[in-house]
This record gives structure tokens, sequence and C-alpha cells, in this order.
């Protein structure tokens, strides 16, 4: 066994290939439960992210049609490579291939567009008026954002957000152009919420606030969507 377990980690250390780097996504619901998969390739390594069962990195070797990868439990993995170049992980699940620099372009093209049409708001926090300047289409759909304040002035509710850029296809985001943006909730506004035991709506929302908002100690994304200047859609 020993002799075998070294024959192996020799094949392993002298196979060095590059052909199928890269980093290749897919998920699929198990149940009501949406399961995330993420393989990074890197050479000799491996790692697989799995949104249900945690992150692992293993030794491997690339093959054209295969990728070989070495479980702790001293058993090689295969992973086989479809004709489109997706990565088979088993009989339910394919993973497709990211292309990083599409990925990459696409978000700097989408985070220009929302500086170039979005409305934008300043929020006057010790003077407790909140300003709006409106530019020619402040219109947004499936937006992600931080939920900086929640405020009622003269009968409206008002949120403030901060813009959030999604960089991959797994959804991941980051926050490298911080700027606080205040809508007023439209009458009709839709508001979901999986972090209260009661329904929130325009009327109650914010007595929710402090659940709601996000801090320095914790970050609440929300998707929202803005018609005419005004937040109709909510989801937190």
């Amino acid at each position: 066994m020993k002799k075998l377990l070294l024959i192996s980690l020799v094949l392993f250390a002298s196979c060095t290939n590059h052909q199928l780097d890269g980093q290749y996504y897919a998920e699929e619901y198990v149940g009501w439960t949406l399961v995330k998969t993420k393989i990074i390739v890197e050479g000799n390594n491996i790692t697989i992210d799995n949104s249900v069962t945690g992150t692992y990195r293993y030794k491997c070797c690339q093959y054209q049609d295969r990728i070989e990868y070495f479980l702790p439990n001293k058993v090689i993995a295969i992973i086989h490579i479809a004709e489109n170049g997706n990565l088979i992980l088993n009989d339910e699940v394919s993973l497709k291939k990211i292309d990083l620099e599409k990925t990459k372009n696409d978000s700097i093209q989408s985070l220009k567009k929302v500086e170039s049409d979005v409305s934008t708001y300043t929020y006057e926090k010790n003077a407790k008026t909140i300003k709006s300047y409106k530019s020619k289409n402040s219109d947004v759909e499936a937006q992600f954002a931080l939920i900086k304040d929640i405020r009622k002035e003269n009968g409206h509710v008002y949120i403030i957000l901060d813009y959030l850029q999604v960089i991959d296809e797994m959804g991941n985001t980051k926050n490298d152009n911080p700027k606080l943006r205040t809508f007023m909730l439209s009458d009709d506004c839709v508001i979901m919420s999986l972090t209260t035991d009661e329904e929130i709506t325009i009327d109650n929302i914010e007595k929710y606030k402090d659940k709601l908002i996000s801090t320095n100690k914790k970050e609440n994304q929300a998707l929202c969507t803005i018609k005419n200047g005004l937040l109709t859609y909510l989801s937190i």
C-alpha cells in the first residue's frame, strides 16, 4: 500500500499541465436548497468549493479528457471533461468554465452605466433632511446594494442605498465605489424579507431598520428595483 501511495504521489508530482486551468461554476436545486459549486484548477492543485459541504483543496493531475485528484482516503477521484469544455463532476452536475475577462469587462461596463444613468442623491443626516437630485434616467433592475439607513420624512419612507458590483457568475459582490443614494419607496413597493417573523410593509419597515441596515459589524445585502426614481421592489 505504501509503495502504491508513493507511486501515485510521484505521478502527481511529475504531472505539470495547465491546459484545463481556470474557474468552473454550476448551481442546482437539491430539494428546496440551491447548491452552488465552484472549482478552481491551477496546475497540480484543484479547489472544490461547495456552498453546502464546504471548501476542499487537493493535488491533481490534468489530462486531455479528465482531471484526477487524490482524496485523503487514498482514493483517486476523476472529473471528466465534456466536448464543450465543461467539467462533469457527476451524472447530475456539469460545471461551466467562467470567462474571467468577459466577466470583468461586463462588470466594468455595468458599473459605468449605473454611474452615468442612475439618480445621484445626497443624504444630509445632521439636518435630518433628504435632498434628491434626479438625472435623466434612474431606472435599475435587480441591483445589489447595502441598506445604510431608513427614514420617514413628511409621510414618505426613504431608503439610503450603497450599490454593490457583481464580480463573477457566482454572484459574489464588492464595493469599490461607495456612494450613498437615497430613494423614496413607492406606495405599492413589494418588500420581501426573511429576517423578521412579521411581514414587512411600507408602513412598518422603519421599525425594523436596526435589523435591515448594514454597519461595519454586519453586512445585509439587498436586491432592489428602481423605476422612475422610486424604489418599487426590495428583497432582503
